[in-house]
């Protein structure tokens, strides 16, 4: 592949990734805000059988008051800004493979900072299932409150995914360095 295809490539694939971060914020809102709205225009709404809506088995979004449903979007917004984050640092490493810079400091910073956000998005979703379990059951009578807790296969792939793409940044890193000496000695 030549070189001005894949500088193609790279823009097509920040553009992307922007449309993606704000597709993926949009809808979540949208989840929270409008939930009779989506079952209305055809769409579903899913939730594992298994687990139910962050640990919570028979939970229906619709029942939910809007003042709590804000607080809900609020708190479950947390995990997604921290993955945004990465989703904008692999945009932004897009645009500099597209500029044609592959090999340098801030190539591999930016690959770092993918990887660190992973691994922050993973570990924040599974902090927010046991106040977001609270969240959504506290206007329930006693006996029926929740605080859930839940770590998947899902989340154990993400990780590693995390800890392979940080470090490939590193290895990257060093690379840069040694090129950087031995570019001095030539």
């Amino acid at each position: 592949m030549n070189s001005s295809r894949l500088s193609r490539y790279c823009a097509v694939m920040a553009c992307v990734t922007f449309l993606g971060i704000c597709a993926m914020l949009l809808f979540h809102l949208l989840l929270w805000l409008f939930p009779q709205a989506i079952l209305d225009a055809g769409w579903s709404i899913t939730i594992d059988a298994s687990q139910g809506f962050y640990g919570l088995r028979n939970f229906k979004l619709m029942d939910v008051p809007l003042w709590q449903r804000l607080g809900g979007a609020v708190i479950s917004c947390v995990p997604l800004l921290v993955l945004a984050q990465g989703l904008n640092a692999l945009r932004r490493l897009f645009r500099l493979y597209a500029h044609g810079e592959y090999f340098s400091e801030r190539s591999a910073s930016l690959l770092a900072k993918v990887g660190s956000r992973i691994a922050l998005w993973v570990l924040a979703e599974i902090l927010v299932q046991p106040l977001m379990g609270l969240w959504l059951t506290m206007m329930q009578p006693a006996g029926h409150r929740q605080i859930t807790f839940g770590m998947d296969s899902g989340n154990l792939e993400s990780l590693f995914i995390a800890a392979v793409v940080m470090v490939i940044a590193r290895i990257q890193q060093e690379g840069v360095a040694l090129a950087r000496e031995n570019k001095q000695f030539i």
